[in-house]
């Protein structure tokens, strides 16, 4: 559906790792905007987007490990908790 998220893990030849379609991330009707992705350092990855779930477009993350397995909650951990719009999320890979 649009606004879906789905992650696709590609091997050096190109081929497919996770199922067919890719693993979904998050599956919804209300729709996803603004996906990014930064990788995790453990072969998986932390992906943000925003949606409007409650009503207003808030900021989520979920991390996917190198299996394609979810890692936080179903449907992402909500990041911001603001009666306010926040949209087009960024990401940044960073050592700690």
């Amino acid at each position: 559906d649009e606004g879906d998220i789905y992650v696709q893990k590609i091997a050096p030849d190109g081929k497919a790792l996770l199922t067919a379609n890719g693993k979904s991330v998050y599956a919804d009707d209300n729709k996803s905007n603004s996906p990014r992705m930064v990788l995790d350092g453990r072969g998986g990855g932390i992906i943000t987007w925003h949606d409007n779930r409650t009503g207003l477009n808030e900021v989520y993350l979920q991390r996917i490990d190198q299996q394609g397995e979810l890692k936080w909650d179903v449907g992402g951990i909500r990041v911001t908790n603001l009666s306010s719009l926040q949209e087009n999320p960024q990401i940044v890979d960073s050592p700690l």
